[in-house]
């Protein structure tokens, strides 16, 4: 069998990484019309900006920009001619089939004058089955696609601060109010200060799914952060407990649920109550690196190194990729008076995550 085309390589490796996240892509096939020589595409070209909103704008969509691609198409590698576009292929990943859909462009003329298109269902290590048409249902799938790719694509090019971006999660939130994909977004809109657009989400994915713990426990976050940063007053913590009470009648082993309680008691000043509720907790779930992380600060706040260094430690070897245990680690190391340890231990998580705020902040205080 011939090695896959390099785009499609990428694409495969893509799916398999990041699923329905995975940004739209484009392929040509060229063909020289000197000498008959196929072409190759030098291009990966990967679509920044989803500007469809459905099937029909997506076929439209990908037989402008195969157009736009055709004029300019690349040098034949055999005679030094132009080359011109044979074949165009848009893929779009279709979560109702968890696969690509395909639109293909093909530019030459048909005896009736016209260029044509098609639709194909691809999936890596495949070649693309080519359709009819799809049924009412995938139709819908993929304007319901297009709504959370759009918003996920503008906020990873332009930032969840954006206008872009947010422009897109709201005409999500209006097209496919409580779509699950949609609560993915209400942690970042929360640290670019969009609260009001964050706890809609939660209210829209509770009015659509209300024995739901997820959108019960993202609301119950929202008052949190938002009590913990100041913007509200304690008072609301009431609203947040409703949440999670809502989550424990829900399921009553939602371990972040049950988590979330210990945090009502540290924003209520009561870290004594909240340790002991984590540490009662924490013999249920020794796994759970968040308890560990949390145990481990209050024993930081109440000045007690060796056992918070302990908890750190166990956690950051049950999630490699979080800096925050590193940095857990440095600050205890530093109450310990382990400072070349305590060093150590923030250049690793200054390597792990150069930009992230607490980095710096914990550089300053160890001096």
């Amino acid at each position: 069998m011939a090695a896959p085309h390099p785009v499609l390589a990428h694409r495969a490796e893509s799916l398999a990484k990041y699923g329905a996240r995975t940004m739209d892509v484009s392929l040509g096939a060229f063909e020289c019309g000197a000498c008959q020589t196929e072409v190759p595409d030098p291009a990966l070209r990967i679509i920044g900006s989803i500007a469809y909103r459905d099937l029909d704008s997506l076929i439209a969509f990908a037989v402008k920009l195969g157009g736009d691609i055709g004029r300019d198409g690349p040098v034949c590698p055999a005679c030094g001619k132009r080359s011109a576009l044979a074949r165009f292929d848009y893929h779009a990943f279709h979560s109702g089939t968890g696969r690509d859909l395909v639109v293909r462009y093909f530019p030459k003329p048909t005896l009736l004058g016209k260029s044509r298109q098609e639709l194909a269902w691809w999936t890596p290590g495949s070649e693309p089955v080519t359709i009819v048409t799809l049924s009412p249902e995938q139709r819908d799938v993929v304007a319901r696609d297009a709504l959370v790719r759009a918003a996920q694509t503008d906020m990873e090019i332009h930032g969840i601060e954006s206008t872009q971006a947010l422009a897109a999660i709201e005409r999500a939130l209006e097209g496919i109010p409580g779509d699950p994909e949609l609560l993915r977004f209400v942690s970042l809109l929360l640290s670019a200060g969009r609260s009001g657009l964050a706890g809609a989400i939660c209210d829209a994915h509770i009015a659509g799914h209300p024995e739901d713990t997820a959108g019960h426990f993202a609301l119950a976050d929202v008052v949190i952060r938002l009590v913990a940063h100041g913007a509200w007053g304690l008072e609301k913590l009431e609203d947040a407990e409703k949440s999670l009470q809502r989550v424990l009648e829900i399921d009553s082993f939602h371990v972040e649920g049950r988590m979330a309680l210990g945090t009502l008691l540290r924003l209520r000043g009561k870290e004594r109550e909240a340790l002991a509720w984590y540490r009662a907790l924490l013999r249920e779930h020794r796994d759970f690196g968040p308890l560990h992380f949390n145990i481990g600060s209050i024993l930081l706040s109440l000045r007690d190194g060796e056992p918070a260094l302990e908890h750190f430690t166990t956690g950051e070897a049950l999630d490699l990729s979080d800096p925050d245990y590193p940095l857990g680690r440095a600050r205890a190391l530093a109450l310990l008076g382990r400072l070349d340890e305590a060093r150590a231990a923030l250049e690793k998580a200054r390597r792990m995550a150069p930009d992230y705020a607490k980095v710096a902040q914990v550089a300053k205080e160890l001096g």
